[in-house]
């Protein structure tokens, strides 16, 4: 039990950040990417090396698809003469938690987990 509480304590930032990421895109409404996403989540139940490269592969490109949207977002902000400053600190940081999820395939445990 111990073991299953560290494995899900190291997996919680891949799967929160995969869950804001679903979140940004339920507000489009597209439902296949958000389907695509719990999946991802689902799978990380699967004890495979191919699991987790596919993994950190969503949370690399949920970390292109939030640059993506600061970039958008920010400029908008800027063309019509609007506070910045905050979304841009706010945008930072989801980045930053987003890309640093893909480090927690690094750790000893998760290793030994997907055998990496």
């Amino acid at each position: 039990m111990k073991k299953f509480a560290i494995t899900f304590a190291l997996l919680l930032p891949a799967i929160v950040s995969l869950l804001v990421t679903a979140a940004h895109f339920l507000r489009y409404g597209n439902l296949v990417i958000i389907g695509i996403i719990l999946l991802l989540i689902l799978s990380l139940l699967i004890k495979h090396k191919f699991t987790a490269r596919v993994v950190q592969f969503g949370l690399f490109l949920a970390t292109i698809e939030w640059v993506q949207t600061a970039h958008m977002l920010i400029s908008y902000r800027l063309d019509y003469d609007l506070p910045w400053i905050r979304l841009t600190a706010i945008m930072f940081f989801v980045i930053l938690f987003t890309f640093g999820s893909i480090f927690t395939f690094k750790t000893k445990t998760l290793k030994e987990r997907y055998a990496l």
